[in-house]
């Protein structure tokens, strides 16, 4: 399958659709080279996958629908979407991300709940731990802002100081929202030893 490159000049949403795995929104895009074709992504408004009048290399598929309409399936290189060698992940499959970030939440809410001494709260629809574990998940999703390799940071500094800082008295640590303020200060330091 050829690879092109070329800028997008138009991005419309077309359609939903729902299946095993979620929900994935349909785009039709046009580049200044005259390509037309569609792509999904899991995104609608805050999409990423292309941005108009940035260059892009993606290939073109030629696809036929339901209908028996034929379509250009745009795509990223498949390169582009698996983890690199140096071990970065960007373009990674969104819906393993998503996966892998809840079950580090509810890893994470089990410990700090267990830490706190406030497992006779936790019921047997377990609504407590799953609150706890959204207030982790919203956090990593909030902060990374869709940087992979944020997400990743703040994922493996969440899981330490869960796990951890319980065991240093003179942190007085008795809440989650001490445990996040701590993950912030402990990604601040992983970045500004990052810049070198």
């Amino acid at each position: 399958m050829a690879e092109k490159k070329a800028i997008p000049s138009r991005i419309d949403w077309v359609r939903e659709y729902t299946n095993n795995y979620g929900t994935f929104h349909v785009f039709e895009i046009q580049f200044d080279n005259g390509d037309v074709g569609e792509f999904t992504t899991t995104k609608k408004d805050d999409q990423t996958k292309f941005t108009i009048d940035e260059e892009v290399v993606y290939t073109a598929t030629e696809n036929t629908d339901k209908q028996g309409n034929v379509y250009n399936k745009i795509d990223k290189p498949k390169q582009d979407q698996r983890p690199s060698g140096s071990g970065g992940s960007r373009g990674q499959d969104p819906l393993k991300q998503r996966s892998i970030m809840a079950n580090v939440a509810l890893e994470c809410a089990n410990r700090i709940i267990i830490h706190m001494d406030q497992t006779d709260a936790i019921k047997p629809d377990l609504a407590g731990l799953k609150t706890m574990a959204d207030k982790f998940y919203n956090y990593i999703m909030t902060k990374s802002a869709g940087d992979t390799q944020k997400s990743i940071t703040i994922q493996a500094q969440l899981k330490i100081v869960t796990e951890y800082f319980h065991l240093y008295p003179n942190l007085e640590f008795s809440t989650s929202d001490q445990a996040l303020q701590f993950v912030d200060e402990m990604v601040a330091y992983v970045y500004d030893k990052a810049k070198g």
